[in-house]
């Protein structure tokens, strides 16, 4: 116990002694500093004044020993550094809330005081050149130490933090902007050469050299041994290590500044780097295809690059590396390649020298698939490929790889053997050499575009250069099948250049084939009246053309319905022809040919001869929708027919056609015909048993039917019904208003049928055999016609009828007596001397 109060008290004593030395010791300093402190602001800054070159601006000065400690300093509050006269619009160099200068504290007491180190605190540095070379940065005075000089700047440590420093060359178009957290600059001086050592924490948050960014958003641990000589303009990196994104790197090299045109010669190497920080990293302008993806690994590389930088000018970039346990994920999807061992090199663009990037090796795997080759590519504006690809692959697993908003719910699987080389630009003008096989099966996707399904995809392609020679494909789209077989060229160049053209010679096979599964849904969309169509909605791609000959059990359209369809069809500029073609339709046979152009894009134009051959009429008029009319029907008809055809029409892209379009000719054969329940022939009911009217047979009825401008143009005939014998002539608009104009015998019109309007004199003539024939006239529409007698119909009746029989008699009077008269042989000249002629009148 008593040993432990005697500890006490010399514990106790040591404190006190303590306390008062340190009581005297700030005494002593501040006597000292009181005593000497005006006397060393007053040299400092008068030193100071004698050196710059530009004015300056300061709040306050301060001495102190106590910041510092042991050093003395002398602090300015407040500082600005005015522009050098003559620099235009040149910023000042600084702008700093605190600048403290140090020297040691003998100092005071020898009266010659060493400036030995510099303190910035929260400053704003600006390094400014002008498209002249003027800048604004030389504001201090060089000179040799002068005999006497009472402070001298022996700078060999300066402290910048929380400040920012600029940088600005007009003329090179180089611009950055470096936030410091903290930095240390330590050094020596010789002359104009500045041995040093850097250390800090700092953010590049603006890095353009010359029309490129290589800003980084992420703070950088810097230590670094540099050498700057003023004179020749350059920083030599002996050796520098920066940390970032929790990655390690290694920076040497040579670095000029202040000219026009600067040179660089820097490597900068990492190894083993976690690639996913890494890519955080890296200036967007270089990631932003892959802003969808995740990538993962380990990487090694080494870059370099060197160069001139400014006045437009960039410099080489070169890279090696190599990648181990990579993997790329997409960050929407499910989809991951992992595995990935690659090594190759890389190349940046600059000035006429295309970028180049070669994967000398890689491999890796996609799920359940894998993968393997080699990969060279030059150029990513006009791209060429040198491709060798061995892969077995589940197109489930790759979908976010393949090209984006075209085709969703990828499934079945690819293998593929292949070597490709070939440019993806036409300009480039690279002859395609492929080489190779690829198959696909049980594959299936759907077309975003409009949602089209296509399963049961199987196919065995070989590739032969530009050509993709397919031995065995086959899908399902809807309830349609399709198997082809043929040869695609220049396919690749195709499916990745905008302007290159697909031609396909192909046979093409199908068990069933609708229309409406393979028809473009999406090309529905048309151009108001007057406007350019888009070629983007046409029913044919712009740039595809080929020669095919088809075969199909079953064709569909709608209500139609084929057999045995076969033919062949060749595109060429959107413009689809028909060769030749045969089906069993109808219950009888259609051939014939045709052309369909889409040139326009929002439309089409048909052309078409068909011919029909024992036809069943009432199938004819219901699969065609009735021809868009809706008075003669299929309900009201029944018989066989035969038909040669001359059609031509306008349609839109969803195969809707236009009517006021429409011209056809069709001569027309209808045998064994029947005319049931046609309500506009009711109206015949005043003259005919209606019970006769619900159902007119006809054996033969042969004519010619015209359409134009929306009407059908029935030319004279004659029918022989099972009601009466008929004859007439007329038109029916597409509006289903009617002309037509009629007449039949009276002695057919029913004996027991008693008319309420007695037909006029005029309105009838006595026919062959005294039979009298009554004309009539049938206007109105389908829905209300209207019956009427037709008088001048009788009256042009008979003026033919007289004219044909003028005619006949002056033809037998001429053979009688006149030219045409049996003359004896030319040899018999007496009897060839005769004359004889009449003369008649025309009228």
């Amino acid at each position: 116990m008593q040993e432990s109060s005697r500890h006490n008290r010399r514990t106790i004593k040591i404190a006190a002694a303590i306390a008062a030395f340190l009581v005297i010791g700030l005494v002593v300093l501040g006597v000292v500093s009181l005593t000497y402190g005006d006397k060393a602001k007053q040299l400092v800054v008068a030193e100071i004044n004698k050196h710059l070159l530009v004015p300056a601006e300061v709040g306050e000065v301060e001495f102190t020993l106590f910041r510092n400690f042991p050093d003395a300093s002398v602090v300015f509050r407040q500082v600005a550094i005015k522009p050098p006269a003559g620099a235009g619009e040149a910023p000042g160099l600084l702008h700093a809330k605190g600048i403290s200068l140090r020297f040691g504290i003998f100092s005071l007491f020898t009266g010659e005081y060493r400036i030995r180190s510099v303190d910035i605190q929260e400053a704003s540095v600006t390094l400014w050149r002008d498209k002249d070379g003027r800048n604004n940065f030389e504001v201090w005075k060089k000179g040799g130490s002068e005999e006497g000089k009472k402070v001298d700047f022996d700078i060999q440590r300066v402290v910048l933090r929380k400040s920012k420093v600029y940088y600005r060359d007009v003329a090179a178009g180089n611009d950055l902007a470096v936030a410091i957290s903290y930095v240390t600059l330590k050094g020596k001086i010789s002359g104009a050469v500045v041995e040093a050592g850097l250390s800090g924490n700092l953010a590049a948050e603006r890095l353009l050299i010359g029309p490129d960014d290589y800003s980084l958003k992420e703070s950088i641990n810097l230590h670094a041994d540099v050498i700057l000589d003023q004179d020749a303009g350059t920083i030599n990196i002996t050796r520098a290590g920066l940390r970032a994104g929790g990655e390690d790197f290694s920076v040497s090299g040579l670095l000029s500044y202040g000219k026009r045109v600067n040179a660089t010669d820097l490597l900068i190497s990492v190894e083993q780097a976690d690639i996913e920080k890494l890519f955080i990293l890296i200036p967007e302008r270089f990631t932003a295809s892959l802003k969808d993806y995740r990538p993962g690994g380990r990487l090694t590389a080494e870059l370099r690059v060197k160069g001139n930088y400014g006045g437009k000018q960039s410099p080489l970039v070169t890279a090696g590396f190599s990648v181990k346990k990579g993997s790329l994920a997409h960050l929407q999807h499910k989809t991951r390649l992992s595995g990935i061992m690659a090594s190759g090199s890389y190349t940046a663009k600059t000035g006429i020298r295309a970028d180049r990037l070669e994967f000398t090796e890689f491999e890796g795997s996609a799920g359940r698939g894998n993968f393997r080759g080699k990969l060279l590519l030059e150029n990513s504006v006009r791209p060429k490929v040198n491709l060798t690809l061995s892969a077995s692959l589940f197109l489930d697993e790759i979908a976010a790889f393949m090209p984006e908003g075209q085709i969703t719910d990828a499934r079945g699987k690819l293998v593929a053997d292949i070597s490709y080389e070939g440019s993806f630009d036409a300009a480039a003008r690279v002859p395609e050499k492929a080489s190779g096989l690829v198959s696909l099966a049980d594959a299936g996707f759907v077309l975003v575009k409009d949602g089209r399904k296509l399963s049961d995809l199987n196919a065995e392609l070989e590739l032969r250069n530009g050509s993709v020679m397919i031995d065995r494909l086959s899908l399902k789209t809807g309830r349609s099948d399709l198997s082809l077989s043929g040869n695609f060229r220049n396919l690749a160049a195709f499916l990745f250049q905008k302007d290159q053209p697909l031609f396909f010679d192909a046979a093409i096979r199908s068990e069933r084939l609708c229309l409406e599964d393979i028809a473009p849904a999406s090309a529905a969309t048309t151009a108001g009246e007057g406007q350019p169509g888009n070629a983007a909605t046409a029913i044919f791609p712009e740039r595809v053309g080929f020669n095919a000959a088809i075969s199909c059990d079953l064709f569909t359209y709608r209500d139609f319905s084929a057999e045995k369809v076969s033919g062949r069809l060749s595109l060429d500029d959107r413009v689809l022809r028909v060769g030749s073609f045969s089906m069993k339709a109808m219950d009888g046979s259609v051939s014939g040919s045709g052309v369909l152009n889409n040139r326009y894009g929002s439309h089409a134009q048909v052309v078409c001869n068909v011919s029909l051959h024992d036809v069943d009429i009432q199938r004819l008029f219901r699969e065609f929708g009735d021809f868009g009319q809706t008075s003669l029907q299929s309900r009201h008809l029944k018989g066989r027919a035969d038909a040669e055809v001359q059609y031509g029409a306008t349609m839109s892209n969803r195969f809707e056609t236009d009517a006021a379009s429409v011209s056809a000719i069709a001569d027309l054969e209808i045998r064994d015909g029947e005319l049931v329940g046609f309500e506009p022939l009711q109206e015949l009911s005043r003259f005919l048993d209606a019970d006769e009217l619900m159902n007119v047979k006809f054996s033969t009825l042969k004519n010619r039917v015209e359409i134009a401008r929306k009407t059908v143009i029935i030319p004279e005939m004659e029918v022989k019904s099972s009601v009466m014998g008929l004859k007439g002539y007329g038109s029916h608009t597409f509006g289903n208003d009617i002309d037509y104009h009629l007449n039949l015998l009276l002695s057919e019109i029913g004996r027991n049928k008693k008319r309420r309007n007695p037909a006029p004199a005029g309105a009838s003539e006595i026919a062959e055999g005294a039979n009298t024939r009554l004309f009539l006239h049938l206007t109105g529409t389908v829905d209300q016609p209207v019956f009427r007698y037709d008088s001048q119909a009788v009256v042009k009746k008979m003026a033919d009828d007289f004219k044909n029989q003028k005619q006949e008699l002056r033809q037998a009077l001429r053979s009688e007596f006149g030219k045409d008269r049996n003359a004896p042989p030319p040899k018999d000249k007496k009897a060839s001397e005769v004359k004889f002629e009449i003369e008649w009148d025309e009228d």
